[in-house]
Parts: C-alpha cells; sequence; structure tokens
C-alpha cells in the first residue's frame, strides 16, 4: 500500500504543474538596466554625501579614545612620576659608580634634596657636549638631576612622566672640586 500512495504523491505533484510554469520564455522578466543604473547612482551619492559629512569622523574617535584610556593625570602626579624615575635612576648610577663613597648619601636622595631640568637638543650647552663628544645618544626626553656633588644626564627613550621606566642612557658626573669656568680661558 505504501508503494501506491508514493506513485499517487509522484502523480499528483506532475500534474498540479502547469504548462505555462514549464516554457521558461514565457515568463522571464529581465531586470532593467537603466533601473539599475539609478539604484546604483542613488546609492553612491547617498554614500557620498554621507562621507562628505563625516571627513573628522576619524578625529572624533581618536579623542573619544584618548579620553577612555588616558587617565586623567594632574600636574602634580606628572610630576611625581617624573622624580620617581629620575631619582631611582640616578640612585642606581651613583650606587654602581661611587659604591663605597655613597652608601652614607643615598638615603638622603629625594625628591627634596635633588634639582632637576629638563634639557632640549637645542641647548646650547648640549650642543657643545655633543660636538666635543659625539657619543652620547639624545633622545627626545632627557633630564639633568643634581645632588650635591653628583649630576646626571638621563635620557629616556619615552616620556618619564606618563609611565614608569627604565632609562636608555645615563652620564653621571662626580664633581670632586668645583668646574671649571671654560668661557674666561
Amino acid at each position: 500500500m505504501k508503494l501506491y500512495n508514493y506513485l499517487f504523491l509522484i502523480f499528483f505533484s506532475f500534474t498540479s504543474v502547469k504548462s505555462d510554469d514549464l516554457n521558461p520564455s514565457s515568463k522571464a522578466v529581465l531586470p532593467d538596466p537603466k533601473k539599475e543604473k539609478q539604484t546604483l547612482e542613488r546609492e553612491d551619492e547617498g554614500w557620498k554625501s554621507a562621507y562628505e559629512e563625516d571627513e573628522d569622523l576619524d578625529k572624533e574617535f581618536f579623542v573619544y579614545y584618548q579620553n577612555l584610556n588616558q587617565p586623567k593625570e594632574s600636574k602634580s602626579e606628572k610630576i611625581k612620576l617624573l622624580l620617581s624615575n629620575l631619582i631611582k635612576a640616578f640612585k642606581s648610577e651613583i650606587k654602581l659608580r661611587d659604591s663605597p663613597n655613597c652608601l652614607s648619601l643615598l638615603s638622603d636622595i629625594n625628591a627634596g634634596t635633588v634639582r632637576y631640568k629638563t634639557v632640549t637638543k637645542d641647548s646650547v650647552w648640549m650642543k657643545r657636549i655633543r660636538r666635543e663628544v659625539g657619543l652620547i645618544q639624545y633622545t627626545e626626553f632627557m633630564f639633568l638631576i643634581k645632588y650635591k656633588n653628583y649630576l646626571a644626564l638621563i635620557m629616556y627613550e619615552v616620556d618619564p612622566r606618563k609611565y614608569t621606566t627604565n632609562p636608555a642612557g645615563i652620564e653621571l658626573i662626580i664633581n670632586k672640586e668645583p668646574p671649571l669656568n671654560r668661557d674666561s680661558e
């Protein structure tokens, strides 16, 4: 009995198909190329106008990204981080170069007892040092720090006001006697 049911379904499905459905040329509807072209042009115009309005979209993204990912630090927090980086590097260099003499002084080196200054490549004195020595690799972030008779030029690859970092280079000078005034010679 099952075989008869299958045959009936097959026969019924063939008879329900109209003769017009079997002839593809009778109902073929081709898309109108003019209408397609007009639709594409309208879409392109819409994209162009949206693009022209949002030329500064990348700038807007940058501003939002900057505000979300950069912590709001006050000037005093930046100075604290800078001094922390400078003093840490300064102490380690003094300990490395003048170990037996400096042990009693290391505990006295802190933010209140040191003097520091930001140095640029355009400084007259840095230009003279570069001309005479030539081996110092200058960076964008250079600082001078002094405590008593210790003076160091500390150079960083990244901004030590924003990140806890190690210096790229340090030049330490230990003054045993007052410096000679080269300009008076």
